[in-house]
């Protein structure tokens, strides 16, 4: 409870921030207006700050008063306004470890910019800046030695290029060798929750050499880029991102008159692409976008309400265009068939709760889980399967997101032998030929009772096959 009050008032914040940010920049209440309307009407975004606990709008609230606190010390070059931004630097690296270098980089840009004729002014603006950030980093970095033996900022970054980016399994000793399973017990806790680094596997040379992860890396751009930019659309509309890149254009040929704000969109395009190429590298996450969304819309809508007099123009066909193309996007991500706004009052995780009353109707307490649940979307993907364990009090001791094609069956079924689950949880559709192959080769193994797990709309989205001979009763 504690975390979804937080995560609405960081949500309300934002609105009241974007507020600011947009008047500041435009010296318009009109546009400030528009702009939080059009963070409102965003895809999702409402529907989110109810539905998650989630870090990710505390970000986008300290990242909207980063870019307030960046105008102002743009205009005002005092030194106490840069101690103020490190500050809010700072605060922004305990919310999310990516904010240390992210907007590090974005303020020795700006120092970098705005003083470039100053360099002692320069270099005072930057030590205060980074004052704070330094000490709560290397205060936290003391933290995590004193549990992990690494002195490192943060875990995450690690054991995704040690796990996830070059998908190697870790060559440390386990209890049961699998094939095709993932050993959960090896690295999490009865509840699934992961450890980054386990302690006593923390002062191990885990990571590959760059020639093997860079490749890797680069492919993770190539897939993730794209969605990236997609995610992005869909938030500010196509709309929104023209009116955004075409004002680059109009701020950049009236740099002279302009000369803050050509250094403030600017040094927020840089910010773009960094943070969309850093999360890019390893995974992705629709949430990631958020804190660059209200950015472009404060930008945006003041190009769109800009007059000849007081600010840039776009010309007029462009704005026309670009106005359209807004109301469209916003028209379409509210009313589409699945759109956050038709599907807030569904519980997605309907299937799951029939799933742990199931597996509370049996004696034992571990699980195998493979597949996915009939909502990935939604969050009812591979976490069907933890959440599900979750609410019957199970432990998941071995888990596969993905069904085995015919030549693999074989394979899973010895994985599933050597795991003796009290329960085996296979999560697909009966359409699916990967699901049918494989119930039907536990159903062949495994001399027990079976149930299908149902959700109210989809219909049969999975079984759970109970043993008979489970050595796991615990």
């Amino acid at each position: 409870m504690v975390g979804k009050l937080l995560t609405i008032a960081s949500f309300l914040g934002c609105i009241v921030l974007l507020y600011f940010l947009t008047l500041s920049l435009w010296h318009s209440g009109l546009a400030a207006a528009v702009a939080v309307c059009w963070f409102t009407l965003g895809r999702g975004l409402i529907a989110m700050s109810v539905q998650l606990v989630s870090p990710d709008f505390l970000l986008t609230l300290l990242v909207i008063a980063y870019g307030i606190v960046l105008l102002r010390c743009l205009r005002r070059q005092e030194r106490w306004d840069w101690f103020a931004l490190g500050g809010i630097h700072a605060i922004a690296f305990l919310d999310k470890a990516i904010a240390l270098p992210w907007l590090g980089l974005i303020t020795f840009v700006a120092i970098a910019l705005s003083l470039r004729k100053d360099f002692r002014r320069a270099v005072t603006c930057l030590c205060l800046a980074g004052l704070l950030p330094l000490l709560v980093s290397t205060a936290w970095a003391g933290i995590l030695y004193s549990k992990y033996g690494v002195f490192t900022t943060g875990t995450q970054f690690r054991a995704n290029l040690m796990q996830n980016t070059v998908k190697d399994r870790l060559h440390v000793p386990h209890e049961i060798e699998y094939r095709v399973l993932q050993d959960m017990s090896q690295f999490s806790d009865q509840y699934g929750v992961v450890d980054p680094i386990p302690p006593k596997y923390a002062s191990l040379h885990l990571l590959l050499p760059a020639s093997q992860i860079l490749p890797k890396l680069i492919q993770a751009e190539s897939r993730n880029i794209p969605e990236a930019l997609k995610e992005i659309i869909l938030l500010t509309t196509p709309g929104g991102v023209c009116a955004f890149l075409i004002g680059m254009v109009v701020l950049t040929q009236n740099r002279r008159n302009r000369a803050v704000e050509f250094q403030f969109i600017w040094i927020i395009f840089l910010g773009i692409l960094t943070l969309i190429l850093a999360y890019c590298m390893l995974v992705f996450d629709g949430r990631y976008v958020w804190p660059l969304v209200p950015l472009i819309l404060a930008l945006a809508s003041g190009f769109l309400l800009s007059s000849n007099e007081r600010n840039p123009l776009l010309p007029r066909i462009c704005r026309a265009i670009c106005i359209g193309l807004v109301c469209a996007g916003l028209a379409f991500t509210s009313f589409y068939r699945s759109s956050p706004f038709r599907t807030l009052n569904r519980d997605f995780q309907r299937s799951c709760y029939d799933a742990a009353e199931k597996l509370r109707s049996h004696p034992g307490m571990t699980v195998v889980g493979v597949g996915e649940g009939p909502y990935p979307e939604h969050g009812v993907g591979w976490e069907a399967v933890f959440d599900a364990a979750f609410f019957a009090n199970r432990e998941v001791i071995a888990h596969s997101d993905y069904l085995p094609v015919k030549a693999n069956v074989a394979i899973m079924m010895a994985d599933i032998q050597s795991a003796n689950p009290d329960a085996v949880m296979i999560w697909g559709s009966p359409r699916d030929v990967e699901y049918e192959d494989l119930t039907a080769a536990v159903s062949e193994n495994y001399r027990g009772v079976s149930e299908k797990i149902t959700d109210p709309r989809a219909g049969e989205v999975g079984t759970i096959f109970f043993p008979a001979n489970s050595s796991h009763q615990r």
